[in-house]
């Protein structure tokens, strides 16, 4: 930018004040007389606006908030873009310190609030007119730089001709001297050889001897050898210049008969060199034998090669048993290794690999393998031509053997983790099937309405028991599958508020029944919805108030849930937030010297032996669980006082549509009218099993067969079609996987026979049978084999009921008439958040359309009222919809009840 244009362009000056009348009343006085002014408040922008707007003058209140106006002063000052910008300090305080401090720092004017508009006018033009000085004086200086070059290329060229003229001696370090047959200087040649003689010496008309001294006879007879003889005579010397050994190489080339030329050229870079090359090879064989390496040298220009005594050594020959030829290499390494390596040297030597590095396999004297690590370099001569290759031999045998067992050593380990998976995949079966009888036959009996209240009691304890054991086998499991790294991080968007309340209500009476207080306390900017994995955040908000509960005689646990926002967010409209969870308990607490045993499987303390629960695998799973969720968890803990357990979670923020909704508690009765007959075939060789599962179907009004191993599984879907057939996995005679897949290919065969006689009817293809996979097993890479053989889905054992029939509606379309179950109030959130948005849409599509409209009235004018009087009209065998609607007017959630009316209007 051009001086003239610089200083047209009105000045811009950034204000920073916190003080908002202070920004306006700046503005006020500048703007008006041509200044460009931009105010800022915030303190944290004021170094990013400053690198981007670069204003010439800063005015810098020093009384700020967060970040204070020295602290703002000094970023400046540190950064290279803007600790150029002149700042202006503005205060309230008069006091000599501040200024000082001011002042010290690098500002270069301090103005004291209330200020005089002249005033802070006058200062300001002070302070530019300096930076327009500053700037002019800057160009000034680059244009005398510019007169100056020019003026010395000028010279430079004026005395061109006289320095072409002896450029050419000047550039001669040799000393060129004619000398006659008395040994006397006669002329000097105008060359530059500084260090040729010593200094302060006039060489013309010298004799040899006053120059040279005591060499001077030498000398004397070389010249007299060049003469007789009337040929160059060449001698190197050296001779003490200046307290230093310079070395000289002399060419004495006869002139007349009388004189010679003597050129003598410095050579002690050259005698240097050649000195340390004896120096380092000395160095290197003292190397290579403290080293125990072999060293091999190989001249391509002659042909010869070079293997030191320890090269042969390491191969158990002596210095004189191999010669030092081609062939000897030849002999003793391997012949594919020898052909590897000629490759190599071809390619680095062409520049196609960076280095020469190979792992070579020899032949030692005795028969056994030796094992080499060569390494070498190429050397070149002045032209660029590789003239010779060093290198060194490594004798790694014992790494490679180590390198070995511990292969052997990984395989052995390999295998004892297969047994290890395959014992834990077996005891998973063998624990699950029986489990899966007894959860499932209690299931049954707990929805029969004629059970006294003693039963129902009997049965929740064996409910309890049952998964109680459940849950410890899946902590083994889920131990087994962190070692393996095989725990996933499953994201998902969920309610996280009706997360913590349903573990509130879940825990609560668990509490009270020993007398504590459970308190949860939540952030009031916790977001309602979420994104992270809800079933491990779940799990191990359980584990840690379960533990706290269990470990708690008297006083209270509390759960606090906490929103930290980050100190510099990328963006203000951030979609991730970071939440901390604390739970704290006034229990027995923890040792120090029993810390450490806190996050290790199987590892308790001495509370937790002494209350004989669980299996000491809790904490560890939490803490894998919450380093998948991209966190850390800690602990603190007083003896006799209590613990506190804390981690953070990054989190993602949800929408409220992105967040499925769970089932109403409401229990399967039959299927509902005008549907087919579905034809559903279990597969499995426990009859118990198959007698569950035939409990639990045929009262809801499935026609349902039963086979106990997969050969006949195969026979009965061909003769009877069934449209679902729940496969267990493990049986005898032929398993679920391989009917799944004789199954399979069948039905293909089908769909080629179809498409090959009707080749343009693809709406009646044969119809395919939906399998689901029965299993005990909760490895992942189990249901990724089962769903790539062919099953549709993956039921674990033990089940429970809701689970399996929502698969089974979800698969085969159909729709079940449900009989709603009273809960207490305290146990639901929001009843019409339990049941599904399809379920919920059938219900109300049973209802008049002009009720519809009204109800949707009603939700759009927010009139609670008006719903609940709608309410009254709903017939009584359509309960669950009464309850549904309810719920949703009573907690003003009269956006989901205009959704499903709108649904049923299109």
């Amino acid at each position: 930018m051009s001086l003239l244009k610089t200083q047209l362009l009105p000045a811009s000056i950034l204000v920073v004040d916190d003080d908002l009348n202070t920004l306006r009343l700046l503005q006020e006085i500048l703007i008006p007389i041509g200044y460009n002014v931009r105010p800022i408040q915030d303190s944290q922008r004021v170094l990013s606006l400053a690198r981007t707007q670069a204003p010439d003058l800063i005015l810098l209140n020093i009384m700020m908030p967060i970040v204070n106006g020295f602290e703002i002063f000094t970023q400046l000052k540190a950064d290279e873009i803007t600790s150029h910008i002149p700042v202006i300090f503005l205060s309230s305080s008069n006091e000599a310190e501040h200024k000082i401090k001011a002042f010290s720092l690098g500002g270069v004017d301090y103005i004291t609030k209330p200020f005089h508009p002249q005033e802070i006018i006058a200062r300001i033009e002070n302070q530019l007119q300096i930076v327009r000085l500053q700037k002019e004086l800057k160009d000034q200086n680059k244009r005398l730089q510019k007169e100056i070059q020019e003026r010395q290329l000028m010279e430079k060229k004026l005395y061109s001709d006289q320095e072409e003229i002896h450029g050419f001696f000047e550039a001669m370090t040799d000393l060129v001297l004619m000398v006659d047959i008395e040994g006397n200087t006669i002329k000097v040649v105008p060359t530059n050889p500084e260090k040729l003689y010593p200094p302060g010496t006039n060489i013309l008309g010298q004799t040899i001897q006053l120059l040279f001294e005591d060499p001077s006879e030498i000398f004397r007879s070389h010249i007299q050898q060049a003469l007789t003889l009337q040929q160059v005579v060449n001698y190197e010397y050296s001779l003490n210049i200046d307290q230093q050994i310079i070395w000289f190489s002399a060419s004495i080339a006869p002139t007349s008969a009388n004189t010679v030329a003597w050129v003598a050229r410095d050579i002690s870079e050259r005698k240097q060199a050649e000195k340390e090359i004896s120096a380092s090879r000395e160095r290197l064989e003292l190397v290579l034998k403290t080293c125990q390496e072999g060293f091999w040298d190989w001249d391509f220009v002659t042909g010869e090669i070079y293997f030191s005594p320890r090269y042969k050594e390491i191969l158990g020959y002596e210095n004189d048993e191999l010669p030092n030829h081609l062939s000897t290499w030849k002999k003793v390494i391997f012949a594919e290794d020898f052909t590897q390596a000629l490759k190599m040297i071809e390619d680095y030597n062409a520049g196609h690999i960076p280095k020469f590095l190979a792992t070579q396999r020899f032949y030692h004297k005795n028969g056994s393998i030796v094992y080499i690590l060569s390494r070498a370099i190429h050397l070149k001569d002045q032209t660029g031509k590789i003239i010779r290759m060093i290198g060194t031999h490594t004798d790694i045998t014992p790494i490679k053997q180590t390198e070995e067992a511990l292969q052997q050593a990984v395989l052995v380990a390999d295998a004892a983790n297969r047994s290890k998976s395959e014992f834990l995949a077996s005891m998973s079966h063998e624990l699950r099937t029986p489990l899966n009888a007894i959860l499932g036959f209690s299931q049954i009996m707990s929805r029969e309405n004629s059970l006294s209240i003693d039963h129902q009691k009997n049965l929740n304890i064996i409910n309890q028991a049952g998964e109680h054991l459940l849950a410890l086998i899946d902590d083994i499991l889920e131990v087994s599958k962190i070692e393996a790294g095989r725990s996933n991080f499953n994201e998902s968007s969920f309610n996280i508020r009706q997360l913590l309340n349903s573990l509130e209500q879940m825990l609560q009476l668990k509490a009270l029944s020993k007398g504590l207080k459970l308190i949860f306390q939540f952030d009031t900017h916790l977001p309602k919805y979420v994104i992270t994995d809800e079933g491990k955040l779940r799990q191990v908000l359980l584990n840690l108030l379960g533990n706290a509960i269990k470990f708690t005689q008297t006083g209270c646990v509390m759960l606090r849930v906490s929103v930290i926002y980050p100190e510099n967010p990328q963006s203000p409209h951030t979609q991730t937030l970071m939440l901390n969870f604390e739970i704290e308990d006034t229990g027995s607490g923890i040792s120090p010297e029993e810390m450490h045993l806190l996050f290790q499987a199987f590892g308790q303390t001495e509370t937790g032996r002494k209350s004989q629960q669980g299996t000491g695998l809790g904490l560890k799973i939490s803490q894998k669980y919450v380093q998948l969720m991209g966190g850390k968890i800690t602990a603190t803990s007083i003896l006799n006082q209590g613990s506190i357990f804390s981690f953070d979670i990054t989190v993602g923020l949800a929408e409220e549509t992105s967040v499925s909704s769970p089932q109403l508690n409401c229990q399967v009765v039959g299927l509902a009218p005008n549907q087919p007959e579905y034809r559903i075939l279990i597969t499995d060789d426990v009859a118990e099993s198959r007698l569950l599962l035939d409990k639990i179907l045929t009262p809801i009004g499935f026609l349902v067969r039963q086979t106990d191993n997969g050969a006949d599984t195969v026979k009965l879907w061909q003769e009877w079609q069934p449209h679902l057939i729940l496969m267990d996995m493990q049986m005898p005679i032929m398993d679920g996987h391989e009917a799944t897949r004789q199954i399979r290919l069948e039905e293909k065969k089908r769909v080629l026979e179809h498409c090959s006689s009707l080749p343009h009817d693809s709406s009646n293809l044969p119809p395919k049978t939906v399998i689901f996979a029965l299993t005990a097993s909760s490895f992942d890479e189990q249901r990724k084999l089962m769903i790539s053989e062919g099953c549709d889905d993956l039921v674990r054992k033990p089940f429970q009921i809701n689970t399996l029939l929502d698969k089974i509606r979800e698969y085969l379309g159909l729709e079940y008439e449900y009989k709603f179950i009273n809960q207490p109030e305290d146990n639901s959130e929001i009843v019409s958040q339990q049941i599904s948005q399809v379920d919920l849409s059938n219900l109300l599509s049973k209802m008049p359309k002009d009720w519809i409209k009204k109800l949707h009235y009603g939700a759009s004018e927010c009139s609670d009222y008006v719903v609940l009087k709608l309410l009254e009209q709903i017939p009584d065998d359509n309960a669950i919809l009464t309850h549904a609607l309810r719920d949703l007017a009573e907690n003003f959630q009269f956006a989901q009840i205009i959704r499903f009316a709108e649904k049923n209007f299109n």
